[in-house]
């Protein structure tokens, strides 16, 4: 089960952070 999490979860959470960091990083994207 932790194995399915880490497969299917962690690219997931790192997917969310890329999308909060574009935002962050760059503000002026228009989304």
């Amino acid at each position: 089960l932790f194995w399915l999490w880490f497969a299917f979860g962690f690219p997931a959470f790192a997917a969310v952070l890329g999308i909060f960091w574009l935002m962050i990083a760059r503000p002026a994207i228009e989304w």
